[in-house]
């Protein structure tokens, strides 16, 4: 089982590893995943935690499943549970990645998300970070 954990308290702290420091105005820059291999991120990755202000985030059991559409760009489908309705909500979208963990989401018209990997072991952690 893969966790995404990306919730304030642990960005903080990643953060506050990085020397970034707290502002308003600007997007922070963590340091990413060094050597990051898309390969091995691929699979089902399970959500443990996010702000809750991240827009498009409101249900439950939150997945996010990665894998080769070409040799390099990755399909991306992300569901939830809808807490209103019970159904499963599901959308698709793309990503490029670079090996040093900085990536581009895309969906529907948004095609530059921004989708940074701090840190992972690529089978039972992944700390990711946007401001976008």
């Amino acid at each position: 089982m893969h966790s995404i954990l990306a919730t304030s308290v642990i960005l903080a702290a990643l953060l506050s590893t990085t020397s970034a420091t707290w502002g308003f105005g600007g997007c922070q820059s963590p340091n990413t995943k060094s050597s990051f291999d898309a390969d091995q991120y691929l699979g089902s990755w399970y959500e443990a935690a996010r702000d809750s202000k991240i827009i498009f985030q409101y249900g439950d059991c939150t997945q996010a499943r990665y894998d080769w559409k070409s040799s390099t760009v990755l399909r991306v489908r992300n569901t939830l549970v809808n807490p209103k309705t019970g159904n499963i909500d599901g959308v698709d979208g793309s990503a490029t990645c670079k090996d040093n963990g900085m990536c581009k989401v895309g969906f529907f018209l948004f095609r530059n998300g921004d989708y940074r990997v701090v840190d992972t072991d690529y089978t039972s952690y992944a700390v990711v970070y946007s401001c976008s």
